[in-house]
């Protein structure tokens, strides 16, 4: 029987929350019996390549410089052409519309996309008509958080049944997080292997992600000004490279907190889990997040997560519960509800028992995965009838 042949859009692979859920997406469509390729226009990082080479996809690497829009659309419509597959799925992001307009041209039978950002800091209302645009010419948009499908769409669906999918443009399937080994990882790790700059019974906060404004390195940076001002022996885990860390380090430098910030830099995916159990809590202030894969991350370890409440946290993280959510850019606030955490250590072991237990009932990896398989069985038979 002819396998259905199932190109993913992305424009990059790099090392990145978006690239790790399409990950996810990759493998579990492979061992359900899928052909799925991987078609990255633009950078790529030779690591996250291996990723999804072991996971069974094979990888096509345009290597295409960006800025010309146009020899993007030219060059992605001659490879759909080529490949002739079955279905073309767009991880939209920058450029997101040129590629579903190029499998449309390129006379693809069925087009989804998934679009994992959102948020008013970061998009308006022309971001939202081109996307609104574009989903026109997909069969189905997926979102990664209900959130975020609000933002985007104005609107939330929730398909039920083959017929429920035909009806709905739009719906949300959340990134998964592999909650056992998230688990399975705190056990025997010790700190002073791990990160041996940190004093043995010193509190940690910890960031993880792309070192860009964007991820509010800059707001958690002022904050942990006050913080060590009240509890010298609390000390800053910055996991994660990014083009802004020269003007982060400069920052520190200004604040005077050198001493009690430890930059770890690139920490692969397969070992991140260790340095969640090292962790007494987990910032996120973000300006904007489609989901946030780390706060789901960090809640499966166990850890409370003080975030900022945009659209993807405000999903993830349960205010008061599994953690905070604070306005964004508000560094005294953010400050004040690490400290809350980092003074009281049964209530952030409590947060994260909870935290637990929610990202393991509703994000857990293989939820996840049979709720994409599930839509694929769905849209698929809808699309044969």
């Amino acid at each position: 029987m002819k396998k259905t042949r199932i190109v993913i859009g992305i424009p990059c692979l790099m090392l990145g929350g978006s690239e790790l859920a399409t990950l996810s997406l990759a493998r579990a469509l492979v061992e359900r019996g899928y052909d799925v390729t991987v078609c990255c226009y633009f950078e790529h990082d030779a690591a996250m390549v291996k990723r999804f080479e072991k996971a069974g996809a094979r990888v096509e690497l345009l290597g295409l410089s960006r800025g010309s829009l146009r020899h993007l659309y030219s060059t992605l419509v001659t490879y759909f052409r080529s490949q002739r597959p079955d279905v073309v799925h767009v991880q939209y992001f920058a450029p997101g519309m040129v590629p579903i307009l190029a499998a449309r041209r390129a006379g693809v039978q069925r087009i989804f996309a998934t679009v994992h950002a959102a948020g008013q800091k970061g998009y308006g209302w022309k971001a939202r008509a081109m996307l609104r645009f574009a989903a026109r010419f997909t069969d189905h948009f997926f979102c990664v958080s209900r959130n975020a499908e609000q933002f985007w769409f104005g609107s939330v669906c929730t398909p039920q049944s083959p017929s429920d999918w035909r009806k709905a443009r739009h719906s949300t399937i959340y990134n998964g997080v592999d909650v056992q080994a998230i688990q399975a990882a705190g056990c025997g790790v010790e700190r002073r292997r791990l990160c041996p700059e940190i004093p043995r019974d010193s509190r940690v906060v910890g960031i993880v992600g792309r070192i860009v404004r964007l991820k509010g390195h800059l707001t958690l940076l002022q904050a942990m000004r006050t913080i060590v001002r009240q509890a010298p022996d609390t000390f800053l885990l910055v996991i994660g490279t990014g083009p802004d860390e020269a003007l982060f380090r400069q920052e520190v430098r200004t604040l005077g907190i050198e001493r009690n910030v430890i930059w770890k830099g690139r920490i692969e995916p397969e070992a991140l889990p260790q340095y969640y159990h090292i962790m007494d809590v987990l910032a996120m202030p973000s300006h904007w997040e489609g989901f946030g894969l780390t706060a789901a991350e960090a809640m499966a370890a166990g850890i409370p997560v003080v975030g900022t409440d945009v659209p993807g946290l405000r999903e993830v993280v349960e205010e008061g519960v599994t953690g905070f959510l604070i306005p964004g850019g508000e560094a005294e606030m953010l400050a004040d509800k690490l400290l809350v955490l980092l003074r009281d250590p049964e209530r952030a072991a409590e947060m994260g028992r909870k935290g637990c237990a929610r990202a393991r009932e509703r994000f857990d990896a293989a939820r996840c995965s049979e709720k994409w398989l599930e839509a694929y069985q769905s849209l698929l038979a809808v699309g044969s009838a």
